[in-house]
């Protein structure tokens, strides 16, 4: 268009256009030229801005560039940070059914703990209740050795009493001849013989009741004895087990029972401890990588 212009300037302007045309025609082709001409000042103008705006567009891709990388790495950084948001709720749900199995185990525990207490506080209760048996029947042989101390002090007290009075005899009769005055003498012989004779039968009958009583001593020192044997022999050694019958079958039966209950029990225990500690070490390293985590988000957001 801007060479037809050209053109038709040139004809215009011309001396043979302009000696062919009329006043009219020139008058039209110059109006309609001048529209041209206008039309090409206005599209150079146009061209103009065009050329600033591509110019400006440039500078402005040229800024925008660096910020078209950072909205990259930035994009990068949020689908990094929704990866990191997703793990940490997984680990955080991960966390929370640890931390609740942890619990139950914990519970669990407890409760094996008081049954362990309870089995172990009635199998001690048992334990006592059989050894309260032989000791009962030591209580027993220890009354009757204090029965029988008794009994030998009395009898002691009674032999020394016998013999106190056998020395009285014994002095009297050796001292009743020399004594008599007054009379005649066989006066003093019969009633020397007879008070002889009245001290002899006593001596007899205190010799007697000595012999008597040395025996009862006898016996009670051999049943003391025999009871001290049997007392050495009950404590040193376990008390012979009792004739078995229902109830001492079963109570054995139940002791085993308890005992492997009991067992069973810290094997149990045991391995729940055991358990524990590894969730606890698991739930240790959770939290730590939370933190690790918790630590590049926040590093993320500061970006």
């Amino acid at each position: 268009m801007a060479v037809d212009l050209v053109l038709m300037d040139k004809a215009l302007n011309g001396r043979e256009g302009r000696e062919k045309m009329g006043e009219r025609e020139r008058t039209v082709w110059e109006r309609v030229l001048k529209g041209w001409r206008e039309e090409c000042r206005a599209q150079s103008e146009k061209d103009q801005r065009l050329k600033k705006e591509i110019e400006t567009l440039r500078s402005r891709v040229a800024e925008l560039e660096p910020l078209a990388k950072r909205a990259d790495e930035y994009a990068d950084a949020q689908d990094e940070l929704s990866t990191l948001r997703a793990r940490l709720a997984e680990s955080e749900d991960k966390r929370v059914e640890l931390e609740t199995e942890t619990n139950a185990l914990r519970e669990e525990k407890k409760r094996w703990e008081e049954e362990r207490e309870k089995v172990a506080e009635r199998e001690k209760r048992e334990r006592k209740e059989k050894d309260a048996k032989p000791s009962r029947r030591v209580a027993l042989l220890l009354e009757d050795l204090d029965k029988s101390n008794l009994a030998r002090a009395s009898l002691q007290s009674r032999l020394d009493s016998a013999l106190s009075e056998l020395s009285e005899a014994r002095s009297a009769l050796s001292t009743t001849p020399t004594k008599a005055k007054g009379g005649s003498e066989e006066r003093e012989r019969e009633v020397a013989e007879a008070d002889r004779l009245i001290l002899e039968g006593r001596l007899e009958g205190v010799e007697r009741e000595k012999r008597e009583l040395e025996e009862r001593l006898r016996a009670e020192m051999e049943r003391r004895k025999k009871a001290e044997e049997d007392v050495k022999m009950r404590v040193s050694t376990p008390a012979p087990t009792p004739t078995p019958s229902a109830t001492t079958a079963n109570g054995e039966k139940d002791g085993d029972k308890l005992r492997a209950e009991l067992r069973q029990n810290k094997l149990v225990i045991e391995r729940l401890a055991g358990k524990v500690k590894e969730l606890n070490k698991e739930v240790s390293d959770r939290r730590d990588e939370n933190a690790e985590l918790l630590s590049r988000l926040a590093a993320v957001d500061a970006v």
